[in-house]
């Protein structure tokens, strides 16, 4: 499995109206009875990071206006790149 532990958003439309809550999750099913992070009101480019535990799968508030979302293996968001997406719900770091 590829965990991560940072991510940023990008998207489509210039001048996001509202930023994104965004979750990380120590679980590769979402699930919160194992713990999480989130990352509240996070806006375009700003990069989310949890420090004391690497995540397995992330979540987005909504995706309207998403053009995508990226995990990172190191908590600069920096490469490697863990995982990229543009889907909503629960979204895992798959397995390498």
């Amino acid at each position: 499995m590829k965990l991560f532990s940072a991510v940023t958003v990008s998207t489509a439309l210039v001048g996001l109206a509202s930023a994104l809550d965004l979750r990380l999750y120590t679980a590769i099913n979402c699930d919160a009875s194992f713990g999480w992070r989130q990352c509240g009101n996070l806006p375009a480019g700003v990069c989310c990071s949890a420090p004391d535990v690497p995540a397995a799968a992330m979540s987005l508030s909504s995706v309207a206006g998403v053009a995508d979302f990226s995990g990172w293996g190191n908590q600069g968001c920096q490469a490697p790149l863990a995982l990229r997406s543009s889907s909503g719900g629960c979204v895992s770091g798959g397995f390498a």
